[in-house]
């Protein structure tokens, strides 16, 4: 492991449950209070806290390793993630603690707090007010999504990664309402994955099931089996419900089986959704739909192919 991997032995309160607000966490010698809980997961926690000497707000997140090695290696990747990207549409790791109480551990990751929120808060504001995000928004945002996949699918030290669970809640706006930052890394896996043997399809299936959020699952998913190869090509699939998600303020495969009923799997299985008359967008954004969402996974454009659709 990397030198930056280091165990800081200090005890934080509440290790094995989440935090109380107004309780006080110590990182790295430094006091943050909390304030309020942003989001939870399986085995994780997302925060905000206040500095106690400055009163800038962060993100908290807080991974339970309770598993033993193999749930200490998962964060302590993600944890990595973080430290060897650096571009501005990824988010930044701003420090990171291992702290271990009774044999139980648990890492704190401290991240940048976006105040504006998620696009996945900005789809649900506007479906409440009745309103559509511009055409000229989507493509600035889908802009700095591309931006940051591509970031992900290059890769570092010969390594390629997929994000696997892109999603609207999983990218930050920026003060400036142009920049979005995709986050939630706890999900990055490398690309490509080959899957020979029984134990490996398994445990694959365990990794969607736990990490891929449904409606934006690529429909390879929903059918793991031996001597198959998932690639970054999830990705752009999910790209494609993500578009269609900030245009028509509902995924794809949800708007679809809301009007003609049948499951959510089946749906996306099949490859089947539509195209509402109302709003209209450009010729180039359907044509990105189009691409994305096919079930060919060969025929699914690559990151630099779909960057000048956004220019």
């Amino acid at each position: 492991m990397h030198s930056f991997f280091k165990s800081v032995a200090s005890r934080v309160d509440s290790l094995l449950t989440g935090l109380s607000t107004k309780s006080t966490v110590s990182l790295q010698h430094e006091q943050y209070t909390v304030q309020q809980v942003l989001g939870e997961g399986g085995f994780s926690y997302v925060y905000l806290v206040k500095h106690a000497k400055d009163g800038k707000l962060f993100a908290l997140k807080k991974v339970k390793c309770s598993f033993g090695k193999e749930s200490l290696k998962k964060a302590m990747r993600e944890v990595e993630a973080y430290s060897r990207f650096s571009n501005k549409n990824l988010m930044q790791l701003i420090t990171y603690e291992l702290n271990e109480n009774e044999g139980h551990k648990a890492v704190f990751m401290l991240l940048p707090h976006y105040a504006r929120g998620s696009l996945q808060e900005m789809i649900d504001t506007c479906r409440t007010r009745n309103s559509q995000i511009p055409e000229s928004r989507i493509v600035l945002w889908c802009r700095g999504i591309l931006n940051g996949l591509q970031a992900l699918h290059n890769g570092y030290s010969g390594k390629r990664f997929m994000h696997m669970d892109l999603k609207p809640g999983n990218m930050l706006l920026c003060d400036n309402m142009h920049d979005v930052v995709l986050g939630d890394f706890g999900s990055l896996s490398e690309s490509p994955r080959l899957l020979q043997t029984h134990p490996q399809v398994l445990a694959f299936q365990d990794e969607v099931e736990e990490n891929c959020t449904m409606a934006f699952r690529a429909p390879e998913l929903f059918n793991i089996h031996r001597d198959m190869t998932i690639t970054e090509k999830i990705d752009i699939w999910s790209f494609g419900c993500v578009l269609y998600s900030l245009m028509y303020l509902i995924g794809p495969f949800e708007r679809y089986q809301m009007e003609q009923g049948g499951s959510l799997a089946l749906a996306i299985s099949k490859g089947s959704y539509n195209i509402p008359e109302t709003p209209e967008y450009d010729q180039k954004l359907h044509n990105v739909l189009n691409v994305c969402l096919t079930k060919n996974v060969e025929s699914r454009p690559s990151v630099p192919e779909l960057l000048p659709f956004f220019d």
